[in-house]
């Protein structure tokens, strides 16, 4: 399988503008031969943006997420989209898995949130859901989920071999999209796509770095910290 790792800063609370540079990222890796792209986390609105987020919330079935399916769609490139989802009026901080065909094969609710102002917007999701996909078995996290060893133990447990993980870490925690990282794909068995915010906001230092790592605990590629990068690396079966 080949992926499509993009690390980026999203525009502020501006889905439109997000979503036709998922349009035009999806082109690319598309004609670079990539079967999956994974973006940051939130990526449809960006991470960060307190009460605006419930205002942009959207249910899986909402124009958002049905604007990403045509793109995978045109583009016959997999997505795995960050957004803030609408479901039974609570708001989650999810990630949905489209397949080429427009198809959503998965879509996970992040179930470790970090810190009170995650807690004070988003309720916590209860479940890793697996999906077979071009050979591989993969599972969907969410940024902090990954440094929890509990979390990597339970998506192999569900039989996933490939983790793909939307993120938005900051300055200080350097560590997590290495070492952490390198820990949970080891200990795991597992290979890890970890895809990271680069750049500052209002509040926060993006610490980029974004990632593939592989089973052995090795990494396959590796973003810089403080640019825009689409890596495009293949991961063995």
């Amino acid at each position: 399988m080949r992926l499509a790792v993009f690390q980026s800063h999203p525009a502020r609370a501006d889905k439109a503008a997000n979503l036709a540079r998922l349009r035009e990222v999806a082109r690319a890796s598309a004609l670079a031969g990539a079967d999956v792209l994974v973006c940051s986390e939130l990526f449809l609105t960006r991470y960060n943006i307190g009460a605006e987020t419930r205002r942009l919330a959207e249910p899986l079935d909402g124009p958002s997420v049905s604007e990403a399916r045509g793109i995978a769609r045109d583009s016959g490139c997999a997505i795995v989209l960050g957004y803030p989802e609408l479901a039974c009026g609570a708001v989650h901080n999810s990630a949905a898995m489209i397949g080429a065909d427009g198809e959503v094969l998965a879509n996970y609710r992040k179930i470790n949130l970090f810190g009170d102002a995650e807690r004070s917007l988003f309720v916590p999701g209860d479940r890793v859901p697996t999906v077979p996909y071009k050979g591989r078995r993969i599972a969907l996290g969410i940024c902090y989920d990954i440094e929890l060893p509990e979390f990597g133990r339970l998506a192999a447990a569900e039989g996933a071999d490939l983790l793909l993980v939307p993120t938005a870490n900051m300055a200080p925690y350097w560590e997590v999209p290495t070492t952490m990282l390198r820990a949970r794909a080891l200990e795991n068995r597992l290979t890890i796509a970890y895809v990271n915010l680069h750049g500052r906001d209002e509040t926060y230092d993006y610490t980029g770095l974004s990632g593939v790592v592989g089973p052995d605990g090795l990494d396959l590629a590796r973003a810089g910290r403080q640019s825009e990068c689409l890596l495009i690396v293949d991961v063995a079966a």
